[in-house]
């Protein structure tokens, strides 16, 4: 979420992670007071600005990932739970319509993500 208190090493060691582990093209998305950042520190990793629910899904339709990490540097803050149950519902919207069913077949939630939906848990359940 656009306004976010990023927190670097996060992101940048989920990214290095996946990119070690053979995850492919990894591409990590971040607000834009992160961009700066990551671009010094992850030299082999594509970047792309996402602020907002919208800019991420651009994103999916564009890209059709096959797994996605959510959370990392965000922090654990209320809006970042509501994002992240907002994308939850988006990608299956998605993943009902045959033009987009090659969206992500899984998506991780990191602990911050996790513990930002600790106000509202059965939301997290039923999405």
């Amino acid at each position: 979420p656009g306004d976010s208190t990023v927190t670097a090493p996060a992101p940048l060691l989920s990214a290095l992670a996946a990119a070690r582990s053979g995850a492919g093209a990894v591409t990590v998305l971040s607000p834009g007071n992160a961009m700066q950042v990551n671009a010094m520190h992850l030299t082999s990793i594509m970047l792309r600005e996402a602020g907002s629910l919208e800019e991420v899904q651009e994103f999916l339709m564009a890209r059709h990932p096959g797994a996605l990490v959510f959370g990392p540097g965000l922090g654990p803050k209320p809006k970042v739970g509501d994002f992240a149950l907002q994308l939850i519902k988006a990608l299956e919207e998605e993943a009902r319509d045959e033009a987009t069913a090659n969206h992500a077949s899984a998506m991780v939630l990191d602990a911050d993500a996790i513990t930002s939906l600790a106000h509202q848990p059965q939301a997290l359940f039923e999405a």
